[in-house]
Formats: C-alpha cells, structure tokens, sequence
C-alpha cells in the first residue's frame, strides 16, 4: 500500500496550481487515465506534486516501473524527499540494495523516520551491519516510528547485537507490539513502512 501524499508540506508549497493537483490526485484510485492526463501538463511547468503523484499513479493497477521510476527520479532531482524513499522503496522491492540504500540515505538528509527505518534494516539484515542498522532504527526509533522499535526489539532478541540482549528483548518486543496495536486501532488507515 502507498504511503498517501501529504501535499501541505513545506516541499510542495510552491506548486504553480496546488487545486489541479489536489483534483487530479482525488481522481487516482477511481478515474487513473484522467487524472494521468491532469498531472502530466502540472509536472511540465514544475510541479513536484505532480511528478510524484504520476509517479504512484504508475504503480497502481498494471504496474508500469520504468515510468514509476522515470516520475520518481524527476520529482527527486526537483528536490521531493517524498520521491528519495519511493525510490528507495521501488529499489528494495527489486533487490537492488545499493541503489535502495543511496536513495534512503538522501531521505535521512530530511530526517525522515521512515527512510531510516528502511535503511537501518538493509544494514541490520542484508549488508550484516548490525552498528549501523542499531543506529538507524534506533534514530527513527527516537522519531516515533513504531516499526523500528519492534525491529530493534526483535533483532535483540534474535541475538543481532550480543546474546545478553536476548531477554530484556522479550518485553522490548511486546511493548512495541502493545504500541503498534494500540496505534493501529486508533488510526485504522495506519501502514507501517
């Protein structure tokens, strides 16, 4: 599932027409051809809302990556830490590591939780970096995202960072799991990335 597009941020406040993006972007999951045609004319003249949107908007139904991508990395280069982590995300799924790695650590330049998260469990579970995957899901940790928590907790107890960390772990591991329950039962839409 894709995380929704927070188009209010501060990386998207000098859109050229935030209503027409808004609009097309209303019309992604029911009308996905129109709103590509409304997004396509908005990302010519700049907007990174848009790109990012057409970007989503090409992995929804029939996946089309090569134009996901292609969205994705013109929203990057105009400066969109929303496209660095979907690049990182579009990488990971395709197991190109190093490529995931880059494109999350340019979403930590934006201290963002989520591309920590990602990258310190690349570190932690594929390069076999357990500091550096600490480290970094110990920081989105900080930040409040759940899901570094829980995978700290498990990665303690799976002995990742010493044996004698294997049993504070245990109750490491069901606070986060009491934590994500109870976030996620507030907030119904809640995904974890």
């Amino acid at each position: 599932m894709a995380r929704a597009l927070k188009v209010g941020r501060d990386e998207f406040k000098n859109e050229p027409d935030i209503d027409a993006v808004q609009a097309a972007y209303a019309l992604l999951t029911t009308d996905r051809q129109r709103a590509i045609e409304m997004l396509v004319p908005l990302a010519e003249r700049g907007s990174v809302a848009s790109m990012v949107h057409l970007g989503w908007a090409h992995c929804l139904e029939r996946p089309d990556y090569k134009n996901e991508e292609y969205w994705y990395l013109r929203a990057h280069n105009a400066g969109s830490r929303e496209a660095s982590f979907k690049l990182g995300r579009l990488y990971y799924v395709f197991k190109d590591y190093e490529k995931a790695a880059l494109f999350f650590k340019e979403g930590i330049k934006f201290d963002d939780p989520s591309s920590m998260f990602q990258l310190g469990s690349i570190y932690l579970f594929i390069f076999n970096d357990p500091g550096e995957g600490k480290r970094l899901l110990s920081l989105a940790k900080e930040r409040g995202h759940l899901g570094a928590e829980l995978m700290l907790a498990q990665a303690h107890l799976q002995g990742k960072f010493g044996a004698a960390a294997r049993m504070p772990a245990i109750w490491a591991v069901a606070r986060a799991m009491w934590k994500l329950a109870l976030h996620k039962y507030n907030n119904p839409d809640f995904v974890l990335e």
